[in-house]
């Protein structure tokens, strides 16, 4: 929670806020008020961040951060709760129930799940027959 950038946010806001209702409330002069139209904009301005500070370390503290483990093969995200990993053979989507089938078909297959052009020896070229990936409009 210390490292979430909501935090971050949060406090730099916070900081700024309580720096700027400081000089608004110390250092407000009629110069300042001729130019900002009869506003004390420093006080306001400060007021302000300081709000959006407490709406932010508010949704910090409301909806943490859910932290997810990876399933062994590194390919599908787990529940922090799941004992089995994701798609394991013979259980509902990782979730340890026996004789349900899995959500991946392909581990139900016994099979791993490969892209076109993944096969050793075989390379996805261009239309133009140069080897690379998917062509780049901005050279035509």
């Amino acid at each position: 929670m210390l490292f979430d950038i909501r935090t971050i946010v949060g406090a730099l806001l916070g900081i700024y806020g309580i720096i700027l209702t400081g000089t608004g409330l110390i250092n407000d002069t009629t110069a300042d008020q001729d130019r900002t139209g009869g506003w004390n904009i420093n006080l306001w301005a400060g007021i302000g961040l300081i709000v959006v500070a407490i709406l932010f370390l508010t949704w910090v503290r409301l909806r943490p951060v859910e932290k997810r483990r990876v399933a062994h093969d590194g390919t599908e995200p787990v529940p922090a709760g799941s004992d089995a990993p994701a798609g394991e053979k013979g259980t509902r989507g990782g979730t340890g129930e026996p004789g349900a089938p899995s959500s991946r078909p392909a581990d139900d297959a016994g099979t791993t799940r490969t892209r076109p052009g993944d096969e050793p020896g075989t390379s996805q070229s261009r239309p133009d027959g140069e080897p690379g990936s998917a062509p780049n409009r901005l050279s035509e």
